[in-house]
């Protein structure tokens, strides 16, 4: 199978590979297409650093919310497709222009506990531990909120604490609201 030639390859969800390669193709088929229209237009970065703030506000929002309505536009197409599929017992896809392959998605198990518990009786205590097994107990982890209640002890516990920690403020993140319209 080819492999995307993007950076992003290696971020590729298991099973997807043939989608991303497909629309790898068709992305560079449309770029390929449309180059000559490409330098027609600024680049994308000076416009951006153009714009006033209530714009770069109106663009953010507008953007977002047309990429989420392609994103699902673009899952209910696959899922449309996967279903046309499944309905004609394919798993091949042959189109004029798309070759594709319908994988099977991964099992999914119930457990009726009352039911199972009956296996018991017919394995030994040594299986019934190895099939019926404990969650793995979770990892120790620090509590930053009991941490910040011992630094309010000051002294040792304080330096110790200060010593061993260090806390960075992630990014800020913008919250935008359109301001309600003003009648006149």
């Amino acid at each position: 199978m080819n492999e995307p030639s993007s950076p992003q390859a290696n971020d590729t969800p298991p099973g997807c590979e043939a989608e991303v390669a497909l629309l790898t193709e068709a992305g560079a088929a449309r770029r390929e297409e449309g180059s000559h229209l490409m330098t027609d237009h600024p680049r994308v970065e000076d416009v951006i650093r153009d714009m006033n703030d209530d714009a770069l506000a109106e663009t953010a929002i507008e953007m977002k919310a047309e990429s989420y309505r392609l994103m699902r536009m673009a899952d209910l197409a696959l899922h449309e497709l996967g279903n046309r599929m499944d309905d004609r017992g394919a798993t091949k896809l042959d189109t004029e222009h798309w070759n594709g392959t319908l994988r099977p998605g991964p099992l999914i198990h119930h457990v009726d506990p009352e039911n199972m518990e009956k296996l018991r009786q017919h394995l030994t205590p040594e299986e019934w531990d190895e099939v019926y097994v404990l969650p793995p107990a979770p990892e120790r982890r620090w509590s930053h909120s009991v941490l910040n209640e011992l630094v309010k002890r000051g002294g040792l516990i304080r330096v110790a604490i200060e010593a061993g920690r260090t806390s960075i403020r992630d990014r800020s993140k913008l919250e935008l609201e359109r301001k309600k319209e003003v009648a006149s």
